[in-house]
C-alpha cells in the first residue's frame, strides 16, 4: 500500500510538471504572435525598415551670432576731490548718489574768507615788491649817471696831466705842477672805481628786486588759484556716484568727495577666448569696427547698438583670452549704468558655403547621417564651424543630399529608412520623388525641392 501511494504522488508531480511546460510553451507562443502583429505582421527574418525625419542641405551665406557677456563702464569718469582745506558752506540739491548735474554747475562751496584775506595779503606784498623793483631801478639809473660823471672827470685829469708832461717837456712847467696832476689823475680813477662798485650794488639790488616782485606775483596768482578752488563746478554732464560730503564739515585737501561719471559715453568690457577674439579680428591683429554689436540689457527691454573700439592692453592675472571694449552708440532709456551686467549678441563675419543644422542631426565629434541612392544610411564627417544653441554651423557638407535630422540612437550607418521631409505632407511627396529618382539616376536631389 505504502508503494501505492507513492507512486500515485510521484505521478501526479509530474503531471503537474508537464502542465507548467505546456502552459509556458503556449505563454511563449503567444508573447511571440502578439510582438509580430504588433510589427505589422513582419515576417520573422524580414529587414526593418525605420521612419526618419530628413532635410535636404542647401548651403548658404551664414553670419553666426557669438553670444558674451559683459560689464557696463563709463568711458569718462573723474574723481571730485577738493582743491582746498575749510569748512564747506553748500553743496549742489543733486550732490547725491545717482544726481544728474550739468556742465558748469556748482558742486559745492567752501568757506572763502580765508582765502580772501590770503589774497588780499599777496597782493600787498605784490605792491611792495613792485615799490622796491621801481625804488632799484631808479637807483641803478643814477648809478649809471655817476659812473658817468666820473670818467669824464678822469677823462679831464688826463688830458690835464698831458698839458703838465707836455709843459715839462719845454721846461716850462716845475716838478710840483706834474706832480699834482698825477695826484688829481689818481683821485678821479679812484672815484670811478668806486662809482662803478656802487653800480655793480645797484644792479644787484635791481636783480633782487625782480626776483621779489616775480615771487610776489606767484604768491597772489596761487592765491587767486586756491580762491578760485573753493567753488567747484561740474566739468561735463553726468552723474555723481559714491557722495561723501555733508554741509558744515571740514574738509581736508585733496579729499575725495564723490565721483563724477558720464553716462552718455558707456563701454561694455567683453571678456572673450582666444579663438573668439580670432574671429573678431582684422588681419593686421586689430578689432573690426564694422561688426554689429546688440547688447540686451534685460527685462525685456530691446537691444542697444553699439561697435567695437579696441582690445585691452593686458591680460588680466587669473584669465586667458582678450578684453575688448564696445562703445554704446545710444541709450535712451537710460537703461544701463555703469556696473550692470548685460548679454551681448555680436554677429560675427559672414561663413560662406556653409548650412545651418539641428545639433540633434550631428554628433559630437561632427558626423551626420545622409540618405543613399538605395535610401540606406550613410554617415560622413563634417566640419563643425560654429554652435548657436538648438543649431549648428557646418561646413565641408555634401550639398543636394538629404540628411537625418534627429538622430536617435537606434539609427546607424547601413540601416535601411523610410525618409519623411520636415516640410509636411506635401514636401514629403516632392522629396521621397526626388530621393527615390536620385537612388535610380545614382545622382543626388537638387538643393531646394526645385
Amino acid at each position: 500500500m505504502r508503494f501505492l501511494a507513492r507512486s500515485l504522488i510521484g505521478l501526479s508531480l509530474a503531471a503537474l510538471t508537464l502542465g507548467l511546460l505546456i502552459l509556458g510553451a503556449g505563454t511563449l507562443r503567444n508573447a511571440v504572435s502578439d510582438r509580430e502583429s504588433a510589427a505589422g505582421g513582419r515576417p520573422a527574418g524580414a529587414e526593418r525598415i525605420y521612419t526618419v525625419r530628413t532635410d535636404v542641405l542647401v548651403p548658404e551665406t551664414v553670419r553666426p551670432v557669438l553670444t558674451a557677456y559683459g560689464d557696463v563702464e563709463s568711458g569718462r569718469q573723474l574723481e571730485l576731490r577738493a582743491g582746498a582745506a575749510g569748512r564747506l558752506l553748500s553743496l549742489a540739491p543733486d550732490f547725491v548718489d545717482g544726481g544728474d548735474v550739468i556742465a558748469g554747475e556748482v558742486l559745492w562751496q567752501i568757506d572763502p574768507a580765508p582765502f580772501e584775506t590770503a589774497l588780499a595779503i599777496s597782493g600787498t606784498d605784490l605792491a611792495a615788491a613792485e615799490a622796491e623793483a621801481a625804488e632799484a631801478e631808479a637807483a641803478l639809473e643814477l648809478a649809471y649817471a655817476e659812473v658817468s660823471a666820473a670818467e669824464r672827470a678822469r677823462d679831464l685829469r688826463i688830458a690835464a696831466l698831458d698839458r703838465r708832461q707836455d709843459l715839462d717837456t719845454r721846461g716850462v712847467g716845475t716838478a710840483a705842477d706834474l706832480d699834482e696832476a698825477e695826484l688829481a689823475l689818481a683821485a678821479a680813477e679812484q672815484a670811478l672805481i668806486g662809482r662803478r662798485a656802487a653800480l655793480a650794488a645797484a644792479e644787484a639790488r635791481t636783480g633782487q628786486a625782480e626776483i621779489a616782485l616775480e615771487r610776489a606775483q606767484l604768491s597772489r596768482t596761487e592765491a587767486a588759484r586756491t580762491l578760485a578752488e573753493t567753488t567747484r563746478r561740474a566739468p561735463f554732464d553726468g552723474l555723481i556716484a559714491e557722495p561723501a560730503a555733508i554741509p558744515g564739515r571740514l574738509v581736508s585737501l585733496n579729499e575725495r568727495l564723490g565721483l563724477l561719471v558720464d553716462d552718455g559715453k558707456l563701454e561694455i568690457s567683453i571678456q572673450l577666448s582666444r579663438t573668439e577674439y580670432a574671429r573678431l579680428s582684422a588681419p593686421d591683429g586689430s578689432v573690426r569696427e564694422d561688426i554689429a554689436i546688440a547688447v540686451e540689457p534685460g527685462g525685456g527691454a530691446p537691444g542697444l547698438p553699439a561697435r567695437l573700439v579696441r582690445v585691452g592692453a593686458a591680460t588680466a592675472a587669473g584669465s586667458a583670452g582678450r578684453r575688448v571694449y564696445a562703445r554704446l552708440e545710444a541709450d535712451p532709456n537710460g537703461a544701463l549704468r555703469p556696473g550692470d551686467f548685460v548679454t551681448v549678441r555680436i554677429t560675427e563675419p559672414p561663413l560662406e558655403e556653409v548650412a545651418r543644422l539641428p545639433a540633434s542631426a550631428i554628433t559630437a565629434d561632427g558626423r551626420i547621417l545622409v540618405v543613399g541612392p538605395d535610401e540606406r544610411l550613410e554617415e560622413i564627417p563634417v566640419t563643425v564651424l560654429r554652435r548657436e544653441g538648438d543649431t549648428v554651423v557646418a561646413g565641408d557638407l555634401p550639398f543636394g543630399r538629404a540628411y537625418v535630422t534627429a538622430r536617435l540612437p537606434e539609427l546607424g550607418p547601413g540601416l535601411r529608412v523610410r525618409p519623411i521631409p520636415d516640410g509636411g505632407e506635401e514636401a514629403a511627396g516632392g522629396a521621397a520623388l526626388r530621393i527615390r529618382a536620385a537612388s535610380e539616376t545614382g545622382t543626388p536631389p537638387a538643393p531646394g525641392g526645385g
